[in-house]
C-alpha cells in the first residue's frame, strides 16, 4: 500500500523486498522521520494507523461525558442550547469568509512542495494574511452588531457570548497550520492536533471552566448559574483552539526546518497579486458548495418541522443513532487529497492508477472491519438499552441499520471530490455541487411533501430523516466517478481486493459473532447482564484484532505491496502502535500461509517508473533551493 514496488531503491524489485533491500520478514529500518518524507502511498496509511487510537478515544470520551458526566455539567439543557443557538447563527458568515482558503491549501502547497518550495511558502504566506484580514473584519463587524445591537433586541442576553464564539476567528492559525501540514503528508501531527481539537480533549478545558462558570454565576445573581455555565462552556471550548494554534506552530516549524525555511518567513507578504487571484478564484469555486449545503440544510430543517410531528423527539433518536454507528466513517476516513496532487500535477497518470485503486481497496478492508464491529454491537442494542434501563431510547434502535449506511458510505461519497480537488478541477467541483444541492432538495421535498413517506409509520420516519436526500448524494457520486473515468484519469481497481474479499470477511465475522451471540451470549444476558457485556466486549475485541485481518489476508485481499506499506505504517503508528503490532502478528502469519497472496496483485510497472521519476523531480527542485532530502 505504500510505495509501488520497486519505487524507493534499486532493491525494492524484489517482491519479498521491504523497500530497503531486506525480506518481508525482516524489519523496516528506514527511520520514521524518512517514512514521513518518503513519497508513496504509506504516508496516508501510516497517518491513518497514528490517529487510530485518538479516534478511539474521540469515539469513547464523549460517550463517557454524556452517561455520566452530563447531569452535573449541564442541569438545564437551556445552557447547551445557548451556545449551539449563537454558534448557529454565525456559520454561513464563517462559511462566506472560509472560501478565500476552502480546498486551496491541499491544492497548491502539496503541488509546490514537489515544484517549487520556495513559491509553498508565499502559498502559506498568503493563507496566513488572509485569515488575520478576513478574521479581523468578521471580529469588528459581528463585535459592533453585539455591543451596539443585540442588547436592545430579546438577545441581549447572548451578548458576551456571542463576542467569545467570534473572537475564535481570529487569527484563525490553527486550520492554517494544519492544512499546511496535511498537505504535507504530516498526517501524524495533524492528528495529535485534531484530538485536542477535537471532542475527546475538548472536554477538559470545557469540564473546567463549565464548572467554574456555574460556581460565579451562583455567586452573582446578575449572570445566574444557568448563564454561567453557557459562558464558561463557550471559554472552555475556545481554550483547546488556542492551545492548538501553539502545538500547530510548533509542528509546523519542526516540518519546515529541513526546507531552511524559519518560522518568521511565513508572516512575511512576499506573495504577489497572481497568487492572490489564484487563490482567491479557486477557492470561490470550490467554496461556493458549502454555502449552498448551508441553504440546503435550512430548506430541509424547514420541511421536516412543518410534515413530521413530534419532529424534535425523532431528531434527537436519529442524532444518538447516527453517533453510535460513527466509528464506521471514523474508522475508514483518511485524507488522500495531498498524494493525487503531487502526482497529477507532475504528469504522473500512471501513479495516480495505483493510488486509486489502493486507495479503494483501504476503504473496503477497513468499512468491511467497521461495519462488522457495528453489526455485531447493534444485534444487542436492544439488551443494551433494556439492561441499563433506557427503555425511552429503545425507538433509536430502527434508525441504526440506515444512520450504518449513511456513514459507512460517506468516505466513498467524499472521494471522488478530493479527487477532482487534487487535480485542480474547480470548475467541475462546483457544477457536481450546485446538481447535488438542487437534487438534494428535490428528493426530500418529493419525499416527505409529496409521496409523504413519514406517513408510514416509524419506518417511514426513519427513512426520511436518514436517507430522505441519499438517492441523490448517490448519484452525484456516481456521476462525479464517471467524469473522473472518462476525462481525468481511468479509475483501475482491483476487483477481488476490493469488494470480494471485504464483503466475504465481513459476513464470517458477523457470523462467527452470532452463533457466539446465540449459544452463549443471549443464555449470560438473562444470567448477568454486566458479565455479558463484558465478555461479549473482549469476544468482539479479539475478533476484529487477531480475526478480521488475518481472515483478508487467506483470501488474497493482501500483495507484497501492501504488506511492505503495513510494515512502514507500523513503524509510523505512534501512539496506535501497539493496536498495529498486535494487528501485524495475525497478518504476517497468515501471509505465510496464504494459498492466495499475490495471486490478484495490480501490475504497478508503470506507477514505479513514474514514482521513480517524482522523487527525482522533488529531489531536484529542493537541491536547486538550497534543500537536503531526507531521504538522501
Amino acid at each position: 500500500m505504500v510505495v509501488p514496488e520497486g519505487a524507493q531503491g534499486d532493491n525494492a524489485t524484489d517482491p519479498n523486498s521491504d523497500g530497503d533491500g531486506k525480506s518481508m520478514d525482516a524489519p523496516v529500518t528506514t527511520s520514521t522521520s524518512k517514512l514521513w518524507d518518503e513519497i508513496g502511498f504509506h504516508r496516508p496509511i501510516g497517518g491513518f494507523w497514528y490517529k487510530l487510537i485518538l479516534e478511539i478515544g474521540i469515539l469513547l470520551i464523549p460517550i463517557l461525558f454524556v452517561s455520566v458526566m452530563l447531569k452535573y455539567l449541564y442541569p438545564y439543557p437551556t445552557s447547551q442550547g445557548y451556545n449551539k443557538t449563537f454558534t448557529a447563527i454565525f456559520v454561513l458568515v464563517f462559511r462566506l469568509f472560509d472560501i478565500g482558503t476552502s480546498n486551496t491549501i491541499s491544492r497548491f502547497i502539496a503541488d509546490e512542495n514537489i515544484k517549487n518550495p520556495k513559491k509553498m511558502v508565499q502559498y502559506i504566506q498568503y493563507f496566513i494574511w488572509y485569515q488575520m484580514i478576513t478574521g479581523l473584519v468578521q471580529i469588528t463587524g459581528i463585535s459592533a452588531w453585539a455591543i451596539w445591537v443585540v442588547p436592545n433586541t430579546a438577545m441581549a442576553y447572548g451578548t458576551w457570548i456571542i463576542l467569545t464564539v467570534v473572537t475564535k476567528q481570529w487569527p484563525g492559525f490553527p486550520g492554517v497550520f494544519k492544512g499546511t501540514l496535511n498537505a504535507l503528508q504530516q498526517f501524524n501531527k495533524k492528528a495529535t492536533i485534531d484530538f485536542i481539537q477535537g471532542e475527546a480533549f475538548q472536554r477538559i478545558t470545557e469540564i473546567a471552566f463549565v464548572l467554574l462558570g456555574r460556581y460565579l454565576g451562583a455567586l452573582n445573581p446578575r449572570i445566574g448559574e444557568l448563564m454561567g455555565i453557557a459562558i464558561g462552556a463557550v471559554f472552555g471550548l475556545y481554550l483547546d483552539d488556542i492551545i492548538a494554534s501553539f502545538l500547530s506552530a510548533y509542528y509546523l516549524s519542526k516540518s519546515l526546518k529541513p526546507y531552511g525555511i524559519t518560522f518568521k518567513e511565513l508572516f512575511r507578504p512576499d506573495f504577489d497579486l497572481e497568487l492572490v487571484k489564484q487563490c482567491t478564484f479557486f477557492g470561490l469555486k470550490t467554496g461556493l458548495p458549502s454555502l449552498l449545503s448551508g441553504t440546503t440544510e435550512f430548506v430541509m430543517l424547514m420541511l421536516a418541522l412543518e410534515f413530521i410531528p413530534q419532529y424534535t423527539t425523532f431528531i434527537v433518536l436519529k442524532d444518538m443513532a447516527v453517533q453510535l454507528v460513527a466509528l464506521t466513517q471514523r474508522l475508514t476516513d483518511q485524507d488522500f487529497t495531498p498524494i493525487f496532487t503531487e502526482a497529477y500535477q507532475n504528469g504522473k497518470e500512471k501513479l495516480c492508477q495505483y493510488y486509486n485503486a489502493h486507495a479503494l481497496r483501504f476503504f473496503a478492508i477497513n468499512s468491511g472491519f467497521a461495519i462488522a464491529i457495528m453489526l455485531t454491537v447493534i444485534s444487542i442494542f436492544e439488551d443494551l438499552f433494556l439492561g441499563l434501563g433506557l427503555d425511552r431510547y429503545l425507538l433509536t434502535v430502527p434508525f441504526l441499520i440506515p444512520a450504518l449506511l449513511y456513514r459507512a458510505s460517506r468516505s466513498y461519497n467524499q472521494y471522488p471530490d478530493k479527487i477532482l480537488i487534487a487535480t485542480g478541477k474547480a470548475n467541475q467541483v462546483l457544477a457536481l455541487k450546485i446538481f447535488e444541492e438542487v437534487a438534494r432538495m428535490s428528493v426530500f421535498t418529493l419525499t416527505i411533501a409529496v409521496f409523504q413517506v413519514q406517513e408510514y409509520g416509524i419506518y417511514g420516519v426513519v427513512y426520511v430523516l436518514t436517507l430522505g436526500d441519499y438517492p441523490a448524494i448517490l448519484a452525484k457520486t456516481i456521476i462525479a466517478f464517471i467524469y473522473i473515468n472518462r476525462r481525468v484519469f481511468k479509475l483501475k481497481i482491483m476487483p477481488w481486493q476490493t469488494l470480494a474479499v471485504p464483503i466475504m470477511s465481513t459476513a464470517i465475522l458477523f457470523s462467527i459473532f452470532w452463533v457466539f451471540k446465540a449459544l452463549f451470549l443471549d443464555f449470560l444476558l438473562d444470567f448477568n447482564f454486566y458479565m455479558a457485556i463484558a465478555i461479549g466486549l473482549i469476544f468482539l475485541i479479539v475478533l476484529v484484532l487477531l480475526v478480521y485481518f488475518p481472515i483478508t489476508v487467506l483470501l488474497g485481499g493482501w500483495d507484497d505491496n501492501s504488506i511492505r506499506d503495513f510494515k512502514k505504517a507500523i513503524k509510523m503508528a505512534g501512539p496506535s502502535r501497539g493496536i498495529a503490532r498486535i494487528i501485524g502478528v495475525g497478518v504476517f502469519n497468515a501471509v505465510k500461509i496464504s494459498k492466495l497472496h499475490n495471486r490478484f496483485k495490480y501490475d504497478d510497472t508503470g506507477a514505479v517508473k513514474e514514482l521513480k521519476e517524482l522523487v527525482e523531480t522533488r529531489d531536484q527542485n529542493r537541491l536547486m533551493a538550497g534543500i537536503v532530502t531526507s531521504q538522501e
